[in-house]
C-alpha cells in the first residue's frame, strides 16, 4: 500500500481503460476535445481576421513594412493567446467537468475499496454528486483567489517580491494536490477544511503528488487529456495515504 506518488500515477493509466471506469473517462474527454477544438478554431479565425493596421495602405512604398508588421502582430497573438487559452481552458474544464470527476472518483473508490467490477449510479446519486461537486468547486475558488491575489501583491513589493515566484510555485503544487485529492474526500463527506488539515498533516506525500500533477498540467493539450487519469490516481493515493482509516 505504501506506493510512491509517481508509481500510483503511472499505474493509473491502465485503470482508465478498465470497463467500469471507461464511460467516466472517455465521455468527459470527448467533451473536452470538442470544446477545445471549437475554441481553438474560433481563436485562430479571430487572429487571422485581426488587423489593427487595416487603415494603412499596403500599395505604397511602405506597404511591405505594414505587411511585415501585420504578420508580426498575428504571430505574437498566436504565441501569447493560444497557450493562455489552453491553460485557462484546463482550469475551466476542471470546474465544468467536476461532476464527471466526482463520479469517476466515486467509481474508482468502489472498484479499489469494495472490489466491485460492476456498479451503477441511480439518478439521485448522479444529481447529488453533481450538486456537491459544483458547491465544492466554489469552495476551492474562494480558497484560491485571496491567496493568489496575496502572492501577486507580494510580487510588487521590493526585495520581498523576489520570493513571489517561488511562493507561487509552492502554492500551485499545493492547489494541484488539493484540487484532485479532494474529489475522493468530498465523496466521503469530509468537510473541505478538515480535508485541508488531513493533507497538511502529511505534507511530504501531499507535495510529492501535487508536484506530479503540476508538472502534468504544465504540458499543453496533454494537460486536459490526462485529467481523468489524475482523478483515478488521486483517488487511489487518497485511500492509500489520507483516508481517515489510515490515520
Amino acid at each position: 500500500m505504501n506506493q510512491s506518488a509517481l508509481h500510483v500515477f503511472l499505474s493509473s493509466f491502465s485503470l482508465a481503460f478498465h470497463k467500469p471506469l471507461r464511460i467516466f473517462v472517455w465521455l468527459p474527454l470527448l467533451i473536452n476535445i470538442i470544446l477545445l477544438a471549437t475554441a481553438t478554431y474560433w481563436l485562430i479565425d479571430w487572429i487571422s481576421d485581426f488587423n489593427p493596421l487595416a487603415s494603412f495602405a499596403t500599395d505604397n512604398w511602405y506597404g511591405w513594412i505594414v505587411k511585415i508588421a501585420q504578420t508580426a502582430i498575428q504571430i505574437l497573438l498566436y504565441i501569447l493567446l493560444i497557450p493562455m487559452m489552453y491553460y485557462s481552458f484546463t482550469i475551466l474544464a476542471a470546474i465544468l467537468l467536476s461532476p464527471f470527476n466526482g463520479l469517476l472518483a466515486e467509481k474508482t473508490a468502489v472498484h479499489i475499496v469494495e472490489h466491485q467490477s460492476e456498479s451503477t449510479f441511480s439518478p439521485s446519486d448522479i444529481a447529488q454528486i453533481t450538486v456537491q461537486s459544483f458547491a465544492r468547486e466554489m469552495q476551492k475558488i474562494m480558497y484560491f483567489l485571496p491567496r493568489a491575489i496575496g502572492i501577486l501583491i507580494l510580487g510588487f513589493i521590493p526585495i520581498i517580491g523576489l520570493a513571489a515566484p517561488f511562493l507561487w510555485i509552492v502554492f500551485a503544487i499545493w492547489m494541484a494536490a488539493l484540487q484532485f485529492l479532494d474529489y475522493a474526500a468530498d465523496n466521503e463527506n469530509i468537510q473541505f477544511n478538515h480535508m485541508r488539515i488531513i493533507l497538511n498533516e502529511k505534507r511530504a506525500k501531499t507535495f510529492s503528488f501535487g508536484l506530479i500533477i503540476w508538472v502534468t498540467m504544465m504540458i499543453p493539450i496533454l494537460n486536459f487529456i490526462l485529467i481523468p487519469v489524475v482523478v483515478i490516481a488521486a483517488t487511489r493515493f487518497w485511500f492509500m495515504h489520507f483516508h481517515p482509516k489510515n490515520q
